[in-house]
């Protein structure tokens, strides 16, 4: 990944977070999740197999693995670190958990750099994996 399109990921990440921040006085038992990174991560990449349909009987781990593989068959990850990526994963489900529409979070994402592809790409990825009963958000 460029060093642009990772500056892109962390910064959306961030505003992800910023906006459950923002979402949190609606709620007394909201949790705020800060994501960051720095650009001297790196990574080297190898093949991984398909990801899983059915994440209800994985570890908290193993959804990290699959998250993580289905972002990245969708969108460059290079350079990003898994633990970023499924953070960011997570705290979309948090931020649809609590009511944001997935287009304030598409829009927060292209704000940020993202294009609409890669946000699309992380949002249904953590829909899929990590909070599938957001199925009808999108």
């Amino acid at each position: 990944m460029t060093t642009t399109t990772f500056i892109k990921v962390a910064v959306a990440s961030a505003a992800v977070g910023l906006l459950l921040t923002a979402c949190a006085g609606s709620s007394p038992d909201a949790t705020t999740v800060t994501v960051t990174a720095t650009a001297t991560e790196t990574k080297t990449e190898q093949a991984r197999p398909a990801p899983e349909e059915d994440t209800d009987n994985l570890s908290e781990s193993e959804k990290d693995e699959q998250y993580v593989l289905l972002v990245s068959t969708r969108i460059n990850t290079y350079g990003i670190q898994d633990s970023t990526l499924s953070e960011l994963g997570r705290t979309v489900c948090a931020a649809l958990d609590k009511g944001i529409d997935v287009e304030d979070i598409v829009m927060l994402a292209k704000s940020n750099g993202l294009t609409t592809d890669e946000a699309a790409a992380i949002i249904a990825a953590a829909i899929v994996v990590y909070c599938p009963w957001n199925e009808s958000a999108v």
